[in-house]
């Protein structure tokens, strides 16, 4: 990949559009030009700026934040799911394209072409910046793949196959006379068909459960069927959900997504393999820094790494003050029953003490925190035998010596919930309703109406924007003025300092604009 220069629309027009000899549009040999769906197995070769680089991993960004939120919000790829990617994913400039290469008018070719080159710029862009640790990547992955099934699932069949031609999946669809001449093996093998396939629930049970062979010929009428070498689909053959002949399985579309979807995170697995040994792409430090803001504020499991250089020095003393101020509601609420309570079980303690070494707390602070909020209930003797290995250890002092990070909000609500003695986890999510309204309110969020908002939010699974809300109302700000949806707890903590306490030095970034090239090979 080499990004510097930005290509003008017009060059890329005239450089990759051409006619064919049968009056269609030929695309040169840029393939993630070609289709909307993409396996992003072609590097792009462009010239692209600086400041675009972060634009597009911005945007990137949103675009699987925002897949990652359906998710939490709804069964995937249920009619609720697809309808708040459609709505959501439009709003930004990553739009998700409904129209094949065959539908474009001329006028439209230049946005087409543009809104594919995008595409295909911020995968790769958001791939670098998320190269760092495993867990980021498998996050990526993750959210790449859930997009990649929505946008599969937009595509007509006739877009389809042209995608399979591009790629060379050797999967086809069936003609008509192929259809009913295996009509009847086709209906006995086809199950779990989507609601969307059958006039209402009370017919797709019945075809699940009790249909006969005739009444599934008729709901058949309105089913796709591609066929593929069986080796393909080992697992559909092996819960005999499709119909073999001749060494092919006839595979219905519904459930040909997970032999396409499967190949498209491998390949992105191998490309993660490829880069992690490859440092070429990282040796330009605006790029690292982009990246390293990249990987803080957008990606929900993000270990929020900052430089220990970058961090003003919070002693013991000032923690009280700042978690009035300053700290998330799961931290808050964590810090509350510790000073009442003068003690946390394992849990709370890992999640709140990792949030403070994340903001600044040195290792000799945390143990004098640590020791005074336990006393009287824990002598200084108990608490250097029996916790402060464990604070060490959490600084990379003990044990393997690994320096550990502070929990991102969708480790904390997806990992290790909270039983009837712990505190931590998310208020937002493993909080009973009534008890976070008082706590909102102890929290200064008085009025009625913004606590209302919070719980409106809470209810529909919203945490993000709940706790993003919170913020807001906590800092007397309108709506929407955080950049980004809270992610994780040390965001929020940085993003309050920034509004209560002047930095100490603005440092501008002068060569923003600049040109920067980009040199990333990747062999198959």
């Amino acid at each position: 990949m080499n990004l510097g220069k930005t290509v003008k629309q017009s060059k890329i027009k005239r450089r990759l559009t051409a006619v064919d000899n049968n009056g269609g549009r030929a695309f040169g040999d840029a393939l993630y030009l070609k289709h909307n769906l993409q396996f992003y197995s072609e590097i792009p070769i462009d010239r692209i700026s600086l400041s675009e680089v972060g634009i597009l991993a911005v945007e990137r960004q949103k675009a699987l934040r925002c897949v990652e939120s359906a998710g939490q919000l709804y069964p995937k790829h249920s009619s609720e799911y697809q309808a708040y990617l459609d709505t959501e994913l439009n709003k930004g400039s990553m739009k998700i394209l409904r129209k094949s290469m065959r539908d474009v008018e001329t006028a439209e070719l230049e946005v087409v072409l543009d809104c594919r080159r995008k595409d295909n710029l911020s995968h790769f862009i958001l791939m670098l910046a998320y190269c760092e640790n495993k867990e980021t990547r498998d996050w990526f992955i993750a959210q790449e793949t859930d997009l990649f099934k929505f946008r599969y699932m937009l595509e007509s069949n006739s877009s389809l196959n042209n995608f399979f031609e591009i790629h060379n999946l050797n999967i086809h669809r069936i003609s008509q006379e192929d259809k009913h001449k295996f009509s009847m093996e086709l209906a006995e093998s086809t199950f779990n068909l989507p609601k969307s396939y059958t006039s209402g629930n009370t017919l797709r049970k019945n075809f699940e459960e009790t249909a006969g062979p005739e009444e599934r010929l008729q709901i058949l009428e309105g089913v796709d069927f591609f066929k593929t070498p069986f080796e393909t689909v080992l697992n559909l053959v092996r819960s005999k959900k499709v119909f073999l002949q001749n060494g092919l399985a006839y595979v219905p579309r519904h459930e040909l997504i997970t032999l396409i979807a499967g190949k498209f995170r491998n390949k992105l697995s191998h490309i993660f393999a490829v880069l992690t040994k490859q440092q070429t792409a990282f040796s330009d430090p605006r790029l690292n820094q982009i990246f390293k803001l990249v990987r803080q504020k957008g990606c929900s499991v993000s270990t929020y790494n900052v430089d220990d250089e970058s961090l003003d020095v919070i002693t013991a003393n000032m923690i009280d003050g700042l978690s009035q101020t300053s700290f998330p509601p799961c931290m808050r609420n964590l810090y509350t029953h510790l000073h009442k309570d003068r003690h946390l079980r394992h849990g709370g303690r890992m999640q709140f003490g990792l949030f403070l070494k994340g903001i600044g707390v040195p290792l000799e602070e945390a143990l004098k925190f640590w020791k005074n909020e336990f006393s009287p209930r824990v002598d200084a003797d108990k608490f250097d035998k029996q916790y402060a290995y464990n604070v060490r250890h959490n600084y990379g002092k003990e044990g393997k010596r690994l320096s550990y990070t502070s929990y991102g909000c969708m480790k904390i609500i997806t990992q290790n919930p909270p039983s009837s003695l712990d505190y931590h986890g998310c208020p937002f999510k493993h909080m009973d309703l009534t008890v976070l309204k008082q706590n909102l309110k102890n929290w200064s969020v008085k009025a009625t109406e913004e606590q209302n908002t919070i719980i409106k939010l809470t209810e529909s699974k919203q945490f993000d924007r709940a706790c993003s809300r919170f913020f807001e109302f906590t800092h007397q700000l309108p709506e929407s003025s955080l950049s980004q949806l809270i992610s994780h707890p040390n965001q929020y903590f940085e993003e309050s300092r920034k509004r209560l306490a002047p930095p100490k030095k603005d440092i501008k970034n002068e060569e923003v604009e600049n040109e920067i090239p980009i040199n990333v090979d990747i062999m198959d």
